[in-house]
């Protein structure tokens, strides 16, 4: 699925006006357009990608159940990435342990035919943001997601999280303040860690 489908010019907003007339080819127009972006979305805050496939697919039962309160004027993006996002969110707080449920921070997982050794240093520059991230606020990991991963600003941001700009802005800044801090605590420790081993060999 792309993230825009070729198949249709039409603004969302006339798709979801299609969609509200029971109009089957609409639908499937967004789930071209939008399929590929709410995976991602998913992925992004759960980690796992068969979770992030069953979430975006429920993003789209619940667009299709409540397309009637979709205002077509203030645009669907930002409405089906609350969906997506909330949904997320609620699967990690059913979860145990949800602070070590890991945020890839990366745009997407590693495709087929990527050079073994580039492979090797995303996969492992991942793991250690991961572990990181993992000690963050589930709040805080959702803000950074949207702002530093998928590029979204904070007017956008705040719509999805139906809070004022302010606030997001405040809360991303509060959130890289506290990787910035949780990445130096990594650091240090790494550095004690190896400078003990070497000590002991």
């Amino acid at each position: 699925m792309t993230d825009q489908s070729p198949q249709s010019g039409e603004s969302d907003a006339e798709l979801v006006v299609r969609c509200q007339h029971h109009d089957p080819t609409a639908f499937r127009l967004l789930v071209d357009r939008y399929g590929r972006r709410a995976w991602k979305v998913a992925y992004n805050l759960v980690g796992d990608l068969e979770i992030a496939r069953d979430i975006s697919q429920e993003a789209f039962v619940r667009v299709i159940r409540g397309m009637a309160s979709c205002d077509p004027a203030r645009g669907f993006r930002q409405w089906f990435d609350r969906v997506v996002v909330n949904l997320s969110i609620d699967y990690l707080r059913k979860q145990r342990g949800v602070q070590s449920v890991p945020l890839e921070f990366v745009s997407e997982p590693s495709t087929e035919g990527d050079d073994p050794g580039t492979l090797s240093v995303r996969d492992e520059s991942r793991r250690l943001v991961r572990e990181v991230l993992g000690q963050l606020p589930l709040k805080h990991r959702a803000v950074l997601m949207m702002r530093d991963i998928e590029g979204m600003d904070c007017e956008e941001i705040a719509k999805v999280l139906g809070k004022s700009p302010g606030t997001v802005r405040w809360r991303l800044s509060r959130a890289r303040q506290a990787f910035k801090r949780a990445w130096e605590r990594r650091e240090l420790t790494g550095t004690r860690s190896g400078a003990d081993r070497g000590m002991t060999g």
